[in-house]
């Protein structure tokens, strides 16, 4: 028994001894906290819209374009395009322009359109179309007006995109815009793009009945 006790004690000894002398020194001190800097956001960039490159500007001739269009033709409303040189209807001074003929005399005439049908589809995505429209005297009202648009037809959703509906109420030209970006419903529908165009729409209640022509100039993309 005495064999077991004197290395016990003296171990208990020496492990006291090492406690009071680590209790006599300092505690280190604790390194201050460095600011953790703040990280950088990049945001992603809004693609922005292409440069206008095609022109219509209908100098010599009808350049292509229809009435109706390959889907809604307008052959039986008396409806057709023509090549005006009247200066008059003609925007800043050009050569020519496109005449659009409308009848807006039946009950069933609540369209007219003139269309440009590409040959492939063409990707318009954040491309912006613009085009000059004149109205005449005859087929402006300021009580429920007709109305202007352009618009594109979306080949792959089988359905078309329109731009800003403009009132026809005042006589003379109108600014007509259609700015493409990304696709409302998602998809690459305005990667595909086989028609571009102007329609006129006439409502129920108008009591316009106009027959005569309309003019376009100057259509950009």
């Amino acid at each position: 028994m005495k064999k077991l006790f004197v290395p016990f004690f003296l171990f208990c000894f020496i492990v006291l001894l090492i406690f009071f002398n680590s209790c006599s020194k300092s505690s280190p001190t604790n390194p201050q906290p460095t600011n953790t800097p703040t990280p950088t956001y990049t945001a992603t960039e809004t693609p922005t819209q292409y440069p206008q490159t095609n022109f219509y500007n209908f100098e010599t001739n009808t350049e292509s374009w229809n009435a109706g269009s390959p889907l809604f033709s307008m052959d039986d409303f008396g409806i057709s395009v023509a090549h005006n040189t009247n200066p008059i209807y003609c925007y800043n001074g050009s050569a020519g322009s496109l005449q659009l003929n409308t009848d807006f005399t039946k009950s069933l005439n609540l369209f007219a359109i003139a269309s440009f049908s590409f040959s492939t589809a063409q990707n318009l995505e954040y491309h912006t179309i613009t085009a000059k429209f004149y109205a005449p005297a005859g087929i402006v009202t300021t009580t429920n007006p007709l109305t202007v648009s352009l618009y594109v037809f979306l080949s792959t959703k089988g359905y078309s995109y329109w731009g800003e509906l403009k009132p026809l109420t005042t006589e003379g030209w109108y600014d007509l815009v259609l700015v493409i970006q990304e696709s409302p419903i998602g998809g690459d529908y305005f990667q595909h793009i086989s028609e571009i165009g102007i329609v006129i729409m006439k409502n129920t209640s108008s009591s316009v009945n106009y027959v005569g022509p309309v003019y376009i100039d100057e259509v950009a993309w």
